[in-house]
């Protein structure tokens, strides 16, 4: 992506964006807790990798945390003077 492209990117209010992962994050927790206990270590029936549940739910929060992560860098991009940085 240009960086033309880039600074024309405009995210939501951080309202919506802390309602959204709140809710992500809730799902996902919904998730692990119904999982069975006894079921947490098998592998899901149809993953390619061999991953367990609690494998499937780990790499799912760890994929909501990178995209936290991602916004706050943006975020912090975009409220910098890109004109004056080296």
């Amino acid at each position: 992506m240009s960086n033309e492209s880039a600074e024309e990117i405009r995210f939501p209010g951080q309202k919506e964006v802390v309602g959204y992962a709140r809710q992500a994050f809730a799902y996902a927790e919904e998730g692990i807790v119904l999982i069975p206990d006894a079921l947490l270590l098998a592998v899901a029936k149809d993953d390619p990798d061999g991953d367990t549940q609690l494998d499937n739910a780990l790499i799912y929060l760890e994929h909501l945390s990178r995209h936290l992560g991602m916004i706050e860098s943006i975020r912090g991009l975009q409220t910098t003077n890109s004109t004056s940085q080296p």
